[in-house]
């Protein structure tokens, strides 16, 4: 399965800090709020830690975006890295779809 490295970006991350310390905060912000999540007990509390690291995903997607349209990245990176966002939203839309209340 692909992943999504802030490491894979190397020499090649945003030269602008603002966006390069963006990247790192909002992918992180995926990794902890999952971690936070699966600690939970409530079925609810699962799913309001799930969704925030969703948002985080398309906030990922969206600083790389800004990334691609300044060509301070690859576009060619940018696009594998927001498929892979693409697919970690997919399967947390599932987990929060799993464990909300109906």
């Amino acid at each position: 399965m692909d992943s999504l490295s802030i490491s894979s970006f190397g020499p090649t991350m945003p030269s602008k800090p603002s966006l390069a310390g963006q990247l790192q905060r909002a992918a992180l912000s995926i990794v902890l709020n999952i971690a936070e999540g699966a600690g939970k007990f409530s079925g609810d509390d699962k799913a309001a830690f799930y969704a925030r690291a969703r948002g985080s995903t398309t906030e990922s997607a969206a600083v790389l975006d800004v990334c691609a349209q300044l060509k301070l990245l690859p576009a060619g990176l940018c696009q594998e890295n927001k498929a892979v966002l693409d697919r970690v939203a997919q399967m947390l839309t599932k987990l929060i779809r799993a464990h909300q209340r109906t």
